[in-house]
């Protein structure tokens, strides 16, 4: 059974533990996209905090594609547009990109394929996609295993399962509230068992975790092979240390949501509770 703090293989790269910090905006790059001293002292907290694998928000490459990262991850969730093209919900299309989930699958397939084609076989290429919309008429669990075994197929590296859209109501993909019971930790845990039955690459699991207890479970059961962290790492870029060093208290993190309006100040991404 695999523990937290052991090693996980994605494509060529080894991390060091099974922790991730998931794809989160935070607003601090430059007006051109650039990354900067304040963005690199806050993904250089990340690593101090023993996060195994950090993942940035949306990254901006040169036009030779060189950008110094270890891997790339293609954000098809949480309705942005490839996650539209995936749902019947948003995409009404009549054409080849629309109606089935093959023909609505299309584009995320030839994104990817794009991306494999530049960076070739040893560079790791994942892809951030919704176990399902939490909608009437969207994007399904059935379907989503059905693109990702598509996917594998093709070489992709390891998959991050997450859910919900902007319009999900309270299925939102940071669902309010999390912390008030361990029962309401790992949104898409039942969503995940299904994937797991099916697909064999490793399966990055988010989604409301904030206790190290129900993270383990989660991966000593063999349900997700990482667990990804959000809200949590904006409050405490140091939980993951803190969880090694031997405190197993539950994250600091209350799951209120305030950190969002942050991103509209000046001052970008932050804890409101934490002030």
């Amino acid at each position: 059974m695999s523990e937290l703090f052991e090693t996980n293989q994605i494509g060529n790269i080894k991390i060091k533990n099974r922790f991730v910090r998931s794809a989160t905006y935070e607003a601090f790059a430059d007006p051109d996209g650039r990354s900067n001293d304040r963005l690199n002292e806050y993904m250089a907290a990340f690593a101090a905090g023993k996060v195994g694998m950090i993942i940035t928000s949306h990254a901006y490459v040169t036009k030779q594609g060189q950008a110094g990262f270890d891997g790339v991850q293609i954000h098809s969730a949480h309705s942005y547009l490839l996650s539209q093209f995936l749902s019947p919900y948003y995409n009404q299309r009549d054409d080849d990109f629309g109606r089935s989930i093959e023909n609505r699958s299309r584009l995320l397939v030839m994104v990817y394929e794009e991306i494999r084609k530049r960076v070739g076989t040893a560079f790791p290429v994942m892809v951030k996609i919704n176990s399902e919309d939490f909608l009437e008429n969207g994007l399904s669990v059935e379907e989503t295993i059905q693109t990702c075994k598509v996917l594998e197929e093709k070489g992709i590296d390891a998959v991050e399962l997450s859910g919900g859209t902007m319009d999900s109501g309270r299925y939102f993909f940071s669902r309010k509230g999390t912390a008030k019971s361990e029962t309401l930790e790992g949104y898409y845990r039942d969503a995940a068992r299904k994937f797991k039955e099916q697909i064999k690459i490793p399966l990055i699991l988010v989604g409301g975790f904030l206790s190290y207890e129900i993270a383990k479970e989660t991966v000593t059961s063999g349900l997700a092979d990482m667990i990804a962290f959000s809200r949590p790492l904006i409050r405490e870029p140091g939980l993951v240390k803190r969880w090694e060093d031997g405190d197993r208290r539950k994250a600091a993190c209350i799951s209120c949501n305030k950190c969002f309006a942050t991103l509209f100040t000046e001052g970008g991404l932050n804890c409101v509770a934490e002030k």
